[in-house]
């Protein structure tokens, strides 16, 4: 789910660039939202990309700012300290860096950063409206505010849809994850567990495709290629669901898929 969990502290110094860089076009632009992040799903490699450049001068600007703003030490300045400080803290928490987290990237890990994120639009907007109205305008920071949360209503209200249930959510999100194994691996299982709870051919037959997609993006899938095993044998294909449980099993060496291939020996009449 995080490959970053096998990597160098060192090894991980440019790929947090990259999801720093990430997380705040995530703050900027939060309309394409994903319920799952993980192997495969963003291109933490490319270090020229631009999100590592942003990455990079969001690491090195946002000190020497904080260190002019605390020499400055003006309370006009304050809410744009305390918002880059926050922001800055909290990316750098979850950039994987110090400590590679449960997922390489979610979008609910830059709750806290928002904050720090909505006191720099503010004072922002408070510079705007001095330059343009001369004075500080109460009216048009509402204005502009209202806009944003009208806006951005709209994006949340039509995802409330999709998060109806389960099916719902993964089948709407794969096409924008479609090359993490780990997202079409869960709609596989979503799907296999309707197929037996309905009896339903065209839900197994759904299954079977996507726990094929699973283990075309990551070979290794021991999972995936235990219940393919299981669909198999489901379908009566007995030496098929051999070859998908022997293949799991070299992989995890769970006994559940050792109970699996007994199975598969005794409906093909090989007892011992």
């Amino acid at each position: 789910e995080n490959p970053l969990y096998f990597l160098s502290l060192q090894e991980r110094i440019f790929p947090s660039f990259y999801i720093i860089g990430y997380y705040i076009k995530l703050m900027f632009y939060p309309f394409t939202p994903i319920y799952y992040y993980g192997f495969n799903t963003i291109n933490y490699t490319d270090i020229f990309s631009f999100y590592s450049l942003i990455g990079v001068l969001f690491v090195f600007i946002v000190p020497f700012l904080v260190y002019k703003l605390l020499k400055n030490n003006s309370n006009d300045t304050l809410p744009l300290m305390v918002g880059l400080i926050i922001l800055y803290v909290n990316l750098f928490a979850v950039s994987n860096l110090w400590t590679p987290l449960p997922g390489i990237v979610a979008e609910r890990f830059i709750f806290v950063s928002t904050l720090g994120f909505l006191l720099i639009l503010f004072f922002s907007l408070k510079l705007i409206s001095k330059k343009f109205f001369k004075n500080y305008s109460t009216n048009f920071i509402i204005a502009i505010s209202c806009f944003l949360v009208f806006i951005f209503s709209i994006s949340t209200f039509a995802r409330n849809k999709q998060w109806k249930d389960e099916l719902t959510l993964y089948k709407n999100d794969i096409y924008r994850v479609p090359n993490s194994a780990k997202a079409n691996e869960m709609l596989a299982n979503k799907y296999l567990k309707l197929a037996i709870s309905e009896n339903n051919k065209t839900f197994l037959s759904l299954s079977e495709q996507y726990f094929q997609k699973a283990i075309l993006i990551y070979p290794d899938y021991s999972a995936c290629l235990n219940n393919l095993g299981y669909i198999n044998f489901f379908k009566t294909n007995y030496s098929k669901a051999l070859d998908y449980y022997q293949k799991s099993v070299q992989l995890s060496n769970k006994p559940l898929v050792y109970f699996n291939i007994a199975k598969c020996y005794e409906k093909l009449n090989k007892i011992d």
